[in-house]
Parts: C-alpha cells; structure tokens; sequence
C-alpha cells in the first residue's frame, strides 16, 4: 500500500525522520521521532507545502538529545510540535491532552497532546523524568547513563495506531 508507509527512528533515527517528513512527504504518510526533534538545518531548508502526520516522543530528563533543544543545533520538543502544527495548518484548533502513569514504580508520567483535522495528525508525548531510551523497552543502560525508561506506554503500541489512523 503505497498510501501507508511510514518511518520511525530514535535519536539521528528520529532527527531523519523529521528530513524525510518534510523533503518526501509525497512519499511518506507519517513519520514517528523518538529523541529526535526538528532539526535546525531542516527546519532552515524545508520548503514543501505538503501535510504529512507528525509523531514527537521525548523525555524531559533526556541527556543525550535535550527536550528544551540545543541552540543552532535542533529545536526543542514542544517547538518541534508547535512548527509541524503550524506547517500542517493546525495550529490553534482544539487539542486534545491525556496524562498517562499506569506504572506508579517507574518514576515517570507521559503526556499525550495532539491535534488532528482532516486525515493529519500532530503529536507530542512527552515522558516526563524520561531518558533517551525507547518507551516500553526493558532499560538498556550498558554503560552509558541513558536514564529512565517508562514503562507507562508502550511506543510500539502507539505507533502503530498513530500510523493506523493517519494513512493518507
């Protein structure tokens, strides 16, 4: 189904997501970044006019890719959502929010907030106290502090439906 591919990917996986999102978006019906937001160089060179359904996952405790950004770099999580809502024509529509903590013993809570109109949707999880890891993994800090990982979601689980419900 040539209207349903996707693409996902965690740090520069997530960082190439958000190139082919707005370089391919012909190509492309969604894409899902985990620790990856917009970067700079994207941002400075996207010039497709086309809508393409947005993913952001990041958690705020991330040390390897910060969710406040890095100047000249890559922008923030919430500005990385803020830009693809504007991009898609979305921005001031009316958003919907859920905060998810089914796991009290993880010490994190994850926050939904998205827009959606007319078969797009943009997209920020935000995991709170959350690391540079994949939600809903077993943590795998082999000797590099990733930080937590929540076991509030399961990433796999989301994307999929995110994807299901935005083939375009």
């Amino acid at each position: 189904d040539d209207k349903a591919i996707f693409a996902t990917g965690l740090s520069r996986g997530g960082f190439f997501c958000h190139r082919l999102a707005a370089e391919m978006p012909n190509d492309f019906a969604a894409i899902a970044s985990i620790g990856g937001p917009l970067p700079d160089s994207v941002k400075f060179y996207h010039r497709a006019d086309n809508r393409i359904s947005v993913l952001q996952v990041h958690g705020t405790a991330d040390e390897v890719v910060k969710y406040d950004g890095k100047a000249n770099a890559y922008a923030s999580a919430p500005a990385t959502y803020t830009y693809w809502l504007t991009h898609n024509g979305l921005a001031g529509q009316k958003e919907s929010k859920k905060v998810l903590n089914a796991n009290k013993k993880d010490s994190t809570s994850v926050t939904v907030q998205e827009i959606s109109d007319k078969g797009i949707t943009v997209s920020l999880v935000t995991v709170e106290n959350g690391g540079h890891t994949w939600p809903g993994s077993a943590p795998f800090n082999i000797g590099y502090p990733l930080g937590n990982t929540t076991a509030d979601i399961d990433i796999n689980e989301m994307m999929w439906s995110f994807f299901s419900k935005n083939r375009t």
